[in-house]
C-alpha cells in the first residue's frame, strides 16, 4: 500500500509539472517583427538583402512595410516579389508586405503627418493610391497598415474602416471600432534604442520587464535600410535566437489576425512549375560584402545571348562567368575571390543587348 502510494504521488507530480510547463510554453508572446521604410530606391533595396536572406534561411516570419514604391523599377519588383513568395515548410508565408503610405510625408502642412492632422480626402487618396500601387507592382492585396512615422489620428480609422481588406493597424494611436473587424497590435517591445540602431542588450531588458504584460504578442520595430552590418550580425541575429530560445514564436501581423480569428493564412502565388521568370534581372550578390565566396543569381524572361562578367572599377575585365545562349529560367552562380584583393567589383549581366549591373564588394 505505502509503495502503490508513492507511486500514485509520483504519478501526479509528474502530470502536474507536465501540465505547468505546457502553459509556460504556451504563454510565451508571439513574436511580431514589424520592418519599415522598404521603398523604390536601389540602395534601401540592396541594404534589405541582407536581412531578407537571413529571414528566410532562418524560416522567421517578419512583415515589411513598404512605400515610396510608385517608381519600382521591374528589377526592384521582382527582388520583392522574390522574397515575398518564400515560404516555410508548412506552405506559410515567411513574408508579409504591408501599407506603409504613400510617400511617407511629415510636415506638409506643418505640425501633420501622412495619416495625422490631413484631411479625409488627402488620406483617403493616399491611402487608396499606395493600396493600388502594392496591386498593381506586386500582385499584393494588402491586409496590414502601418502610419508613417506610428502617427495616425481618427480620420485614419474611417479611412480604414472603408477598406474591406484591411485586418490590422500596427501600433496605432487609436484603435479601430470593434464592428470594423480591425485589430490594432500596439504591444511595442523596442529593440532600436534610436532609429536604425539595434542594440540586443536594451531589447532583452525591455522583453523582461514587459513579457509579463504583454503576454499574447509583442511588437518589434525596425528599419532594416539604415542597419549597419554589425547592427544585423551581432545585435539583431541576437535578438532572434534570443527569442527562439524563449519558445516565442513568430508570426505575421495578418498572421496573428488569422491566429486569434482561428483562420488558415493563404499562402503566396507562385508561378507555376517551369514557368518562365516574368522579367530580366540581376539580383544583388548575396553576401555583400563577401569573404571569399558569394552568390550571383539572375533571371531571364526568353532565350537570351549571355554574358555575364566581373570588372574592377577601372573597367577592366577580371573573370568572365558565363557566355552562353541559355534558355528562360532563374540562374544562380558561386564566385570565389580568393585571388582577388579586397576591392569593389562591377558585376554585369548582358542579355540580348539588355545590360544590368551591381556593385560588389569583397572585403578580407
Amino acid at each position: 500500500m505505502e509503495l502503490k502510494r508513492v507511486k500514485n504521488h509520483w504519478r501526479r507530480y509528474l502530470l502536474f509539472i507536465l501540465v505547468f510547463s505546457g502553459i509556460a510554453l504556451r504563454s510565451q508572446p508571439k513574436i511580431i517583427i514589424k520592418l519599415d521604410d522598404l521603398e523604390a530606391k536601389q540602395s534601401s533595396i540592396d541594404a534589405c538583402i541582407p536581412t531578407f536572406e537571413y529571414l528566410v534561411n532562418n524560416g522567421v516570419k517578419a512583415g515589411w512595410g513598404v512605400t515610396r514604391f510608385g517608381s519600382a523599377t521591374e528589377s526592384q519588383i521582382a527582388t520583392l516579389k522574390y522574397y515575398a513568395a518564400k515560404t516555410n515548410s508548412k506552405s506559410e508565408p515567411l513574408l508579409e508586405i504591408w501599407h506603409h503610405g504613400l510617400d511617407h510625408t511629415k510636415d506638409n502642412p506643418p505640425g501633420t503627418w501622412e495619416f495625422s492632422g490631413t484631411t479625409y480626402a488627402y488620406q483617403k487618396a493616399r491611402f487608396d493610391s499606395a493600396s493600388q500601387i502594392l496591386k498593381n507592382k506586386l500582385g499584393v492585396t494588402v491586409r496590414t497598415f502601418g502610419a508613417p512615422y506610428n502617427q495616425t489620428d481618427a480620420t485614419l480609422l474611417q479611412v480604414l474602416s472603408e477598406a474591406t481588406n484591411m485586418k490590422v493597424i500596427l501600433l496605432g494611436q487609436q484603435t479601430p471600432a470593434p464592428s470594423t473587424g480591425i485589430i490594432n497590435l500596439s504591444n511595442r517591445v523596442n529593440m532600436e534604442s534610436a532609429t536604425g540602431v539595434v542594440n540586443y542588450n536594451y531589447f532583452v531588458g525591455n522583453y523582461n520587464t514587459k513579457k509579463s504584460v504583454y503576454k499574447d504578442y509583442m511588437v518589434l520595430q525596425g528599419h532594416p535600410p539604415q542597419w549597419t552590418t554589425d547592427s544585423l550580425k551581432n545585435e539583431f541575429k541576437k535578438i532572434i535566437t534570443f527569442l527562439t530560445a524563449e519558445g516565442c514564436e513568430f508570426v505575421t501581423p495578418y498572421g496573428y489576425y488569422c491566429f486569434v480569428n482561428n483562420i488558415t493564412p493563404v499562402a503566396p502565388a507562385k508561378e507555376k512549375s517551369g514557368a518562365a521568370p516574368r522579367s530580366l534581372n540581376l539580383f544583388q550578390n548575396y553576401p555583400n560584402p563577401f569573404n571569399p565566396v558569394t552568390k550571383v543569381r539572375y533571371s531571364l524572361p526568353e532565350k537570351s545571348d549571355v554574358t555575364l562578367i566581373i570588372y574592377d572599377m577601372l573597367g577592366r575585365e577580371v573573370v568572365q562567368l558565363v557566355r552562353a545562349v541559355q534558355s528562360p529560367a532563374e540562374y544562380s552562380i558561386d564566385f570565389d575571390g580568393t585571388r582577388l584583393s579586397s576591392n569593389a567589383y562591377l558585376c554585369q549581366l548582358t542579355a540580348n543587348n539588355n545590360v544590368i549591373t551591381r556593385k560588389m564588394v569583397l572585403l578580407k
